[in-house]
Order: C-alpha cells, then sequence, then structure tokens
C-alpha cells in the first residue's frame, strides 16, 4: 500500500469503543487458518495469536479510544475454537490483548463472496450475540476486516429486510465493493461507499483492489500485500481507523 494517510474514526465510534463490548468478526479463510494455529499450540498467554487483520482493527478501534479493557469477543473463526477458553493476542507494541470466541461458527471462504453468504453470515452473527453469555442485551461494536467488513456492512445495511438485526454499530474496513448477486448474475450487489452512515464506519484503502468493482479483485492474488491493513509497527494503527 502507498502511504496515503489514513482516515480517523470520527469521534462517536471512539466514544463506543470506550463504553461497549468490540465483537471482532472473522475474515474469510480464518477458521482455517485459526484451526491450524491452535494445533501449534498458538494463543495461550506464552504463545499469542498474531498477524490478524479483524483483531488488529479492533485492537487499534479500543486503544484509540483511551479505554483500559483489553477483552475482545471474536465471532467467525471455526471450529477449533473453544468458547470456554480464554486466548491471547499480542500486539505489535507487545501488548496482551484476552480473546473470548462467542461460539464455534465459521465465516465464508475466499470464493464466496455473494450476497447469500453476507446474508448468511450476518444472520448468524446475529443469532450468535442474542445467546452469547456476557453480551447480553447492551449494544455492541462491531469490527471487522475484509470479509469481516463484508458481514458488518451487510448487517448494518440490508439485514433488516429479512428481519435480521445486529445490536450496536459497525466499523468495516477494507471490505469488498461488491457481491456476487446469483439471482443477476449481471448486476454486482453493491456495498457500502467509503464514508460515515451514523452506526457504520466504512474505509477502504484507494489501492486496496478487494474494494473495487469489476475484475479489480483479481489482482489481489498478483499482490496480497496490497489488501494488508495489519499494524505495521506500534507507532501505527490500522489503516482507515488511526488517522496516522
Amino acid at each position: 500500500m502507498t502511504s496515503q494517510p489514513s482516515p480517523r474514526l470520527p469521534a462517536r465510534f471512539v466514544a463506543w469503543a470506550r463504553e461497549r463490548d468490540i465483537v471482532v468478526i472473522a475474515g474469510a479463510n480464518q477458521a482455517r487458518k485459526y484451526r491450524r494455529r491452535i494445533q501449534l499450540g498458538r494463543g495461550t498467554r506464552e504463545r499469542p495469536f498474531e498477524g490478524t487483520q479483524s483483531i488488529e482493527a479492533a485492537i487499534s478501534t479500543r486503544e484509540l479510544s483511551g479505554a483500559n479493557s483489553r477483552l475482545l469477543f471474536a465471532w467467525g473463526y471455526g471450529a477449533a475454537v473453544n468458547p470456554a477458553r480464554e486466548y491471547f493476542y499480542r500486539t505489535a507494541a507487545g501488548h496482551l490483548y484476552e480473546l473470548r470466541f462467542v461460539n464455534r461458527d465459521g465465516t465464508g471462504n475466499a470464493f464466496n463472496y455473494s450476497v447469500p453468504a453476507a446474508r448468511d453470515d450476518a444472520a448468524r452473527l446475529a443469532r450468535a450475540v442474542s445467546a452469547c453469555t456476557g453480551l447480553g442485551d447492551r449494544p455492541l461494536l462491531f469490527v471487522g476486516c475484509s470479509w469481516g467488513a463484508a458481514v458488518i456492512d451487510y448487517g448494518l445495511t440490508h439485514a433488516a429486510r429479512q428481519g435480521l438485526v445486529l445490536p450496536g454499530a459497525g466499523i468495516a474496513i477494507g471490505g469488498p465493493r461488491q457481491l456476487f448477486a446469483p439471482s443477476s448474475p449481471l448486476r454486482p450487489f453493491l456495498l457500502s461507499d467509503n464514508g460515515d452512515y451514523d452506526n457504520l464506519w466504512v474505509q477502504r484503502h484507494p489501492d486496496d483492489p478487494i474494494g473495487q468493482g469489476g475484475i479489480a479483485p483479481l489482482r489481489y492474488f498478483l499482490n496480497t500485500r496490497l489488501h494488508d491493513y495489519r499494524i505495521q509497527s506500534p507507532d501505527t494503527g490500522v489503516w482507515g481507523i488511526s488517522g496516522r
């Protein structure tokens, strides 16, 4: 990615990050990746997880708020996680965050960026947080990158038409701009443009092919670094959130 300055998260989202529980939504293929990491003994206090975009977006949001809490909830990371266990994630600055997985649901993979997949994941997310002990009926802040961003975007802008409600606000970073619509295969389904939608903040880096239309997302496979929103150093946050 180029060094284009990042937009800064609006003040009310910063306040919500200080006041609310944050639920991280997994990107594509994370269930497979986290199965492998857990099999290798990662996620403990001694050997914490690292290098996951959606989790780092949530950490960037929480640290921007100045909150003392280092607890994050997470959804979509697959059958290998144990919701009864505590897991840990280490930041670039060496801070440890506690992760509590909401359940064992997994999200879609990189080859099903479609409206049915977004609708299904948004529905399962709504049911999961409703049933999760500890989240209760309080408003939440959902944070995700890539496919996690698509689920949040769809869930807060279109899911209500199917009677689904995500209880809170969302931050969607680096998500796709369009999804495949089986009912109208020649007309892609558009997700939100970059911007502030009151309860939804959407940002995509201008160099990121995933956030562009047409066949541009195929360029991701030529240079995956163009879709890398992870925190690069202790002095930087996630692009689209930090303002740096």
